[in-house]
């Protein structure tokens, strides 16, 4: 019965350990998704800072097309050109915006993945850290099994056989498992 529960107690710990790699493994894929998510967030920032630029040039091109349409400087074709390029420019600015909200809300959930990540990490050390000490403690009792005699000698007489259960209350007081 020691036995087996030890080898049960020696599989957990193994499983444990597993499950210990498997948690650190997925800490690191937590830590490498906010990387790769923060590198988004500043590639959608540098879209804005263009976009941006685009849009002033594309506001101060139409306000100059307004003033020149009012003036008759230019066609009806080449005012709906600049008017449209101050739209597009509007809307790419809009896109640049909405990216980095996108991206600053997966970083969140990012970060909050790490958070699951390092806690399952802890929970799972936590595991292995009790499966091991349920192991030694059944190595305890099987080596605890082990009778050894303080004395060498030659056994005259034994009360007991291999195998079998011994209890202190199945001998007399001054009686022991063997005479040697």
């Amino acid at each position: 019965q020691y036995a087996n529960r030890l080898n049960t107690e020696a599989a957990a710990v193994a499983a444990g350990e597993a499950q210990v790699a498997r948690s650190k493994a997925g800490q690191a894929s937590a830590a490498a998704k906010v990387a790769k998510v923060k590198s988004a967030l500043a590639a959608a920032e540098a879209r804005l800072t263009r976009t941006r630029a685009i849009q002033d040039r594309a506001t101060k091109d139409f306000e100059q097309a307004r003033q020149q349409r009012a003036g008759g400087a230019i066609s009806a074709q080449d005012y709906q050109r600049f008017d449209a390029d101050k739209l597009a420019a509007d809307a790419d600015r809009t896109a640049a915006e909405a990216d980095i909200q996108a991206a600053q809300r997966e970083i969140e959930a990012a970060d909050a993945d790490v958070n699951t990540a390092a806690a399952n990490v802890t929970a799972a050390e936590a595991d292995l850290s009790a499966a091991k000490a349920r192991r030694d403690e059944a190595k305890r009792l099987v080596e605890n099994c082990v009778v050894t005699a303080p004395i060498d000698g030659t056994i005259l007489t034994k009360s007991a056989d291999k195998g079998g259960l011994v209890s202190p209350m199945s001998f007399n007081v001054a009686a022991g498992i063997c005479l040697i």
